[in-house]
């Protein structure tokens, strides 16, 4: 119902992507990506919500940002 702001991020990936409880990606090694993170980090500091998706060899993040009104 108020102004938003939202971005959809796609990239072909290959390989097998894991996710953890929290629905963040999971790298090889157990941890994550500084850029999921990183935009993790963000959404939790600014009230933003983002998800993953990874489905037919393309990786998806998306990000909703409610925007004060101005």
């Amino acid at each position: 119902q108020s102004p938003q702001f939202f971005f959809l991020v796609s990239n072909p990936y290959d390989g097998d992507l894991r996710f953890d409880a929290d629905g963040l990606p999971i790298s090889g090694d157990g941890r994550h990506g500084i850029g999921t993170a990183s935009i993790a980090a963000y959404c939790e500091k600014y009230g933003a919500y983002c998800d993953y998706k990874a489905e037919n060899s393309w990786f998806t993040v998306r990000v909703l940002q409610p925007t004060e009104p101005t």
